[in-house]
């Protein structure tokens, strides 16, 4: 199988998976999505085996890397200012948004937590 092939794998099993989950909720069924999902993500597991050559190389990765980096760095801040002024008008009496301004908070943490986390991992494992 060919990059093209490949993409077009991908790109069907997307659409797919998007269209059962739609379908899904539209009915009121949770556990087909699941399903979807799980046989979507073993396709394109299945396609990505088949592949002849490189679909990825160091450039990628550098790209990945930074992106990541520039996610953090911008949603981060941004959901923790978010989060405090939510909770700050929510105090002043205007409009009752304390719930989303804790899980925004909640969030953060998380996000903040789940970064520390793989970045101690990943200094030690590539520890040299």
């Amino acid at each position: 199988m060919d990059q093209k092939m490949y993409r077009i794998c991908v790109l069907i099993s997307a659409i797919t998976m998007g269209t059962v989950f739609a379908f899904s909720i539209t009915i009121g069924n949770f556990i087909l999505p699941l399903i979807a999902i799980v046989l979507g993500i073993s396709l394109m597991y299945l396609c990505k085996r088949r592949v002849e050559g490189a679909i990825q190389d160091e450039r990628t990765y550098k790209i990945a890397e930074k992106s990541s980096m520039r996610t953090i760095q911008i949603l981060g801040p941004t959901t923790a200012i978010l989060g405090v002024t939510t909770l700050t008008v929510s105090e002043s009496g205007y409009i009752d948004l304390t719930e989303i301004g804790y899980a925004l908070l909640y969030f953060n943490i998380a996000l903040l937590g789940l970064y520390m986390f793989f970045y101690g991992y990943y200094s030690r494992k590539y520890k040299g």
